[in-house]
């Protein structure tokens, strides 16, 4: 199992006094967003009648019906058309953990030390249901009430028939608390995957780009367990990492699927799913694996002491109060006996997204684009004093973008990046330009230049959630990320710090009235980070959960949008796929676990048609033929890094990461891909993925909703599918 190391944060009083000295605030904090469940439901107390078996049928839709055990209040879905029926039980056991519905964890707060313990459904007291009825008075489904008389813990949950199978709805004030007992978490239909090892099938979840795990593939066995936070841990975060430490999994999507001998089915966690994780309990040779949906009600710190002879002592510390709101995870049957595969699986997700989150295919790239960074100048820090290096300004930069458009890049994406008054590194810093590279003047007179030029569009980069301990411009008493233990989330050396969303959320609006008083006219916005995790905030200030996080996010998205043509976002969390026009950094691969059986591009096929995305910078690639490749197969934006001057210039920086960035080396490789991509790739670009398949060993098959097909051959031999030829190290459309 791969390592976990996680961030270590100050603990000494005097790394929090002395962010004293960093400046007070200069741009107003919004208002921290309140959380309601708008739903109204209509309820009638009711007693089932139950049959010989000890379930009583509560609802049926034509497709699918829904039957409660009388016993424990487990779950049966019957699928109509072919007679298969999905259980929250397993039939005929007798451990707890597999005939429960949920498990609550939970701990003792009056206790000197939490630790937490369990309780499954079945050791709950069932209490009473109600029929849930829709506008024309049909039974669509049930409210169950549980109670824990030794914990006086309570639990309503709405478990509901759909069109397309279950869903479980944990409504805001669902869980009620009477005494000293307090709940941590909660996991979900546990037993729904319960699968073998000897089951044909596999387990598909969203690490990285996406990831399977094949029961017959022994890999997985005697693995531990893994949990998948959704959007991240933010006790992770990339930034704040030590040499050693190992960055957190990313987690963009909010959805887990299995395919179990003849039946499958793609869940997709639609509400609180920031506050889930997805669990995988890969078992031994002879054991049942589960994979589940868990959702955190109060999240866990370790908080360091001194005891009475001056020694640190850890303990763990949960939070007092409950993140109160509503979570929903549905779960989604294909036709029995259909095989299923991860690529239906995120075709079914994307038909969520365009159906019920209202995110429409996009229209508007006529040529696909090059998307070009240009990295532009960043502090060195010196003996006596600090100098700035502008290794490009906004003239050179001029330059670079008319030298694309003579070699005929009729499409190029540009982002400016370091463009700040002390340049890149010097967050929240922003306005104005930095001098050396031309200032307000340079930025306004190379934004103007290409305003009405539809070939080019120019976005500023934003870093307005990290804080720069020697910056300024932000308030370190009240204005930072403050973690459940009282410190403050920062790296080993201190020397960064997370803003607090809402005033992140003031600085962009700060840096967008700048824009507008600089009178620079630029197309877009280009937000480090956003899309890469939602945090919370334990400052008596500001705070603040990861919904409400999430909000403001979305707030700042939405805000941008009505203002500028383009939205770039890093990282692809899902939210930002309604405002994004591009997300950056999306991974080629999982994170590597020996439990996975394989990556799959699962992100690319849901998101393809809807959202451009970039990966890595091709300039900074070791293999560069393979990064093309990667980008033809999974539908990537071309992307490069530059530099008008060498990146030699960057040595002594803290910006190591241009070792090869100069612009004279790369622009006739940028025009080659870019012309390349728009003779064979333009006619899938705006297109669906409705299919993805290995067909020989590292050939792939990618067919578009327009019934385009694009082979790819990573093998340093030709081969043949389908009648065709397929160059090696290369790919075809057909």
């Amino acid at each position: 199992m791969k390592k976990r190391l996680f961030v270590m944060m100050a603990v000494l009083a005097m790394t929090v006094t002395s962010l004293a000295g960093c400046g007070g605030s200069s741009n107003a904090a919004v208002d921290i967003p309140k959380l309601e469940d708008n739903e109204k439901i209509k309820t009638d107390k009711k007693t089932f009648e139950f049959d010989s078996e000890g379930y009583a049928k509560i609802a049926a839709n034509g497709k699918y019906e829904l039957s409660i055990d009388k016993k424990y209040n487990n779950v049966r879905v019957k699928q109509v058309s072919t007679g298969e029926v999905w259980s929250t039980a397993i039939e005929g056991a007798t451990a707890e953990a597999d005939k429960a519905l949920f498990k609550v964890s939970y701990f003792n707060a009056s206790a000197k030390e939490a630790s937490p313990a369990q309780r499954y459904s079945t050791k709950m007291n069932v209490g009473t249901t109600y029929a849930i009825k829709d506008d024309s008075g049909n039974t669509i489904g049930i409210r169950a009430e549980y109670k824990d008389k030794d914990l006086s813990i309570g639990v309503a949950m709405d478990i509901y028939l759909t069109d397309n199978g279950l869903e479980i709805k944990l409504p805001m004030g669902s869980v009620t608390e009477e005494g000293d007992y307090k709940v941590i978490s909660m996991d979900i239909c546990q037993n729904l995957t319960a699968a073998k090892n000897t089951e044909e099938g596999y387990y598909m979840y969203p690490d990285g780009c996406g990831a399977i795990m094949e029961f017959q593939d022994a890999s997985h066995q005697n693995e531990n367990a893994v949990e998948y936070k959704i959007y991240g841990d933010v006790q992770q975060y990339k930034n704040m990492l030590g040499e050693w430490d190992e960055a957190g999994d990313e987690v963009f999507l909010p959805i887990f699927g299995a395919k179990i001998g003849n039946k499958s089915f793609l869940s997709i966690i639609k509400d609180g799913e920031e506050t889930a994780s997805i669990n995988i309990i890969p078992k031994p040779e002879e054991g049942t694996n589960k994979m589940y949906c868990t959702f955190t009600y109060r999240n866990l710190f370790n908080d360091v002491r001194k005891d009475k002879d001056g020694n640190e002592v850890t303990k763990n510390r949960y939070d007092s109060d409950m993140a109160d709101l509503r979570r929903v995870v549905s779960y989604n049957f294909f036709e029995a006996g259909e095989d299923i595969t991860y690529a239906d699986m995120a075709v079914k997700y994307r038909e969520y997204l365009t159906e019920e989150c209202g995110i429409k295919k996009k229209t508007d790239d006529t040529h696909i684009p090059v998307s070009m960074d240009i990295f532009m100048g960043i502090n060195e820090e010196g003996t006596i004093r600090d100098s700035f290096k502008a290794v490009t300004t906004f003239e050179e930069a001029e330059k670079m973008v008319d030298e694309l458009k003579k070699k005929e890049i009729g499409n190029l994406e540009v982002q400016l990046k370091g463009w700040t008054d002390k340049g890149y590194f010097t967050d929240p810093v922003q306005f104005p330009a930095n001098s050396d590279i031309g200032g307000n003047k340079g930025l306004k007179s190379f934004a103007d230049k290409y305003k009405s030029d539809g070939g080019v569009k120019v976005s500023l980069e934003t870093n307005l959630l990290e804080a720069k301990a020697e910056e300024g411009g932000y308030d370190s008493n009240t204005e930072i990320v403050i973690a459940g233990n009282y410190n403050p989330i920062t790296d080993a050396e201190a020397t960064t710090y997370l803003l607090s969303p809402n005033v992140a959320a003031g600085k962009l609006n700060q840096l967008l009235e700048d824009i507008k008083d600089s009178k620079a006219a630029i197309d877009g916005i280009s937000f480090y980070s956003l899309g890469q995790y939602v945090t919370w905030n334990y400052s008596n200030d500001n705070m603040i959960n990861k919904s409400q996080c999430k909000k403001i996010w979305e707030d700042m998205l939405e805000k941008t949008a009505k203002e500028y043509d383009k939205v770039t976002v890093q990282g692809g969390n899902q939210y930002i796929l309604k405002y994004a026009n591009k997300a950056t950094d999306i991974p080629y691969e999982d994170s590597g676990y020996r439990m996975s059986t394989k990556s799959v591009p699962v992100f690319q096929i849901a998101v393809h048609g809807l959202v451009n995305y970039t990966g890595g910078a091709l300039n900074l690639s070791s293999d560069q033929d393979k990064e093309k490749l990667k980008w033809a197969e999974f539908g990537y934006v071309p992307f490069f890094e530059l530099t008008y001057s060498g990146s030699e210039e960057l040595m002594h920086t803290d910006y190591s990461e241009l070792f090869s960035s100069t612009f004279s080396s790369w622009v006739d490789e940028a025009t080659e891909v870019y012309k390349d991509f728009n003779k064979n790739l333009i006619d899938v670009w705006n297109e669906f993925i409705v299919d993805h398949e290995e067909v020989q060993e590292d050939v792939f098959k990618v067919t578009y909703e327009n019934g385009k097909v694009v082979y790819v051959n990573y093998n340093d031999v030709e081969c043949e599918v389908d009648g065709n030829v397929i160059d090696k190290n290369s790919y075809l459309v057909k």
